[in-house]
C-alpha cells in the first residue's frame, strides 16, 4: 500500500473517530443490558430468558426486514399494536405551541420502541427467525413472561410506556395511553417557535452542545423516544461494573444534576 493511500485511510478514521467522539451515545453494549433476551442474558435478568442464541435478532436481521428501522426484524403493521391510536401527553403549554392533537400519528422512531414496549406484541415475535433454533420463533424459557410481553409492574406500567397507571398489571391490558409519558412525535421548532416565552432552547443551542446530547429526528426535528434513549447504552443496569449507571435507563447523555432536561428546558 502506497504512503498516499495510507495517509488517506487514515485521515478517513480520524475523521470517523472525530465524529463518533462529537456525539457519543454512552457505552455500548448491549448484551450488557435487559435488551438481552436471549439463552444468556446477564443475571439477575432471568425472567426474560429465552432459548435464543442470538441477542440482535429481537430487533434486527440482516436479510428481508422492513425499512421501519435499520434492518428492522419486527412487524410494525400488527394488528394488535397498529389498530389502535395512541393518546399522547397534552398541556396548556403544548396547546399555546401549536401541538394539541393528543391523537396525531407516532412516528417510526419512536414506535420501534413501542412496538414491544406498549405490550402489543410480543418481544419474541419476529420476522426472520434463527434457522438454528429448534423451535423458530423464541420462546421464553424461565416461565414468568407469558406470551413475551413486557408486563406491568406491580401497580406500575414500568416499562410497559404505553399503559395507563390505572392498569394494575393485566397481562393484555394495553391501551396505547402516552397521556402519562413525555410528548413525542412533535416539532421542537415548531413548539420552542411558538411559544411566547423562553421555555426551551433553541435548536441550534441543543444540537451545538459538546459530546453527548438529546438527538432530534427529521427536518422539523422532532422528539422521539429515541431523542433521549438508545436501546444499546450499558448502564450497569446490575451493578456489575461493566457500564455507567450515569446513563440510567438507557439514556443517551447523563442526566446528573438533570442536565439532559436542561439541555432542551429553560429552567
Amino acid at each position: 500500500m502506497s504512503k498516499m493511500a495510507k495517509k488517506i485511510i487514515l485521515g478517513i478514521v480520524t475523521l470517523l473517530v472525530a465524529a463518533g467522539a462529537a456525539h457519543a451515545l454512552g457505552p455500548q453494549k448491549v448484551a450488557n443490558t435487559p435488551h438481552n433476551l436471549s439463552s444468556n442474558p446477564p443475571d439477575p435478568w432471568y425472567q426474560y430468558e429465552s432459548n435464543e442464541s442470538q441477542i440482535c435478532i429481537f430487533c434486527h436481521t440482516p436479510h428481508g426486514g422492513t425499512l421501519d428501522g435499520p434492518l428492522w426484524n419486527k412487524d410494525l403493521t400488527d394488528p394488535a399494536f397498529a389498530g389502535t391510536p395512541f393518546t399522547h401527553y397534552s398541556s396548556a403549554t403544548l396547546q399555546a405551541a401549536g401541538v394539541a392533537d393528543a391523537n396525531r400519528a407516532v412516528n417510526k422512531e419512536s414506535l420501534l420502541c413501542l412496538a414491544c414496549h406498549d405490550g402489543s406484541i410480543s418481544v419474541y415475535e419476529i420476522i426472520n427467525v434463527n434457522r438454528l433454533n429448534p423451535t423458530g420463533t423464541p420462546e421464553n424459557e424461565s416461565g414468568m413472561i407469558a406470551d413475551g410481553l413486557i408486563v406491568s409492574m406491580g401497580s406500575s406500567p414500568g416499562p410497559k410506556v404505553g399503559d395507563s397507571r390505572n392498569d394494575s398489571g393485566t397481562l393484555n391490558g394495553f391501551t396505547h395511553d402516552l397521556s402519562d409519558d413525555h410528548p413525542i412525535s412533535l416539532s421542537y421548532t415548531l413548539v420552542q417557535g411558538n411559544l411566547t416565552d423562553t421555555q426551551l432552547n433553541d435548536v441550534t443551542y441543543v444540537e451545538g452542545l459538546p459530546g453527548d446530547r438529546p438527538r432530534f429526528f427529521g427536518g422539523d426535528k422532532r422528539v422521539e423516544c429515541a431523542s433521549c434513549h438508545d436501546p444499546h447504552v450499558d448502564y450497569d443496569a446490575f451493578g456489575a461494573g461493566t457500564g455507567d449507571n450515569q446513563y440510567t435507563p438507557f439514556l443517551v447523555m447523563s442526566n446528573a444534576n438533570s442536565q439532559m432536561c436542561l439541555a432542551c428546558h429553560v429552567k
